[in-house]
């Protein structure tokens, strides 16, 4: 690494940015064919984010550099924010996955 460069990692779930980044790497899913509500579609697709980011630390040895990850859902975002027991089972599920590989800071 070059002097005066520190590593950071952003994630990024239905949102962008107009900054300069490196993709290390990335992760799709398709909706699956039973319906299923916008919030929990949005709810899955940070959970995918955060398997993403804890995989990609660990193969590359980066459990220790800052991680910022980044969602447009504001009700994903409410519930991360919750004890699982106050959520419904599904919902609960997600954010006990999703707490359990990330900080979550309010």
């Amino acid at each position: 690494m070059q002097p005066g460069y520190q590593i950071q990692l952003h994630g990024f779930c239905d949102a962008s940015g107009n900054i300069t980044s490196h993709i290390i790497a990335s992760k799709t899913k398709v909706a699956p064919l039973h319906s299923v509500t916008v919030p929990r579609l949005e709810l899955c697709a940070v959970q995918l984010l955060a398997t993403l980011l804890h995989e990609t630390r660990q193969a590359l040895h980066l459990e220790h550099v800052p991680y910022t990850l980044y969602s447009d859902s504001n009700i994903a975002l409410c519930w991360l924010r919750k004890n699982t027991s106050q959520l419904k089972q599904y919902v609960a599920n997600r954010v006990d996955c999703i707490q359990s590989m990330t900080d979550i800071r309010h």
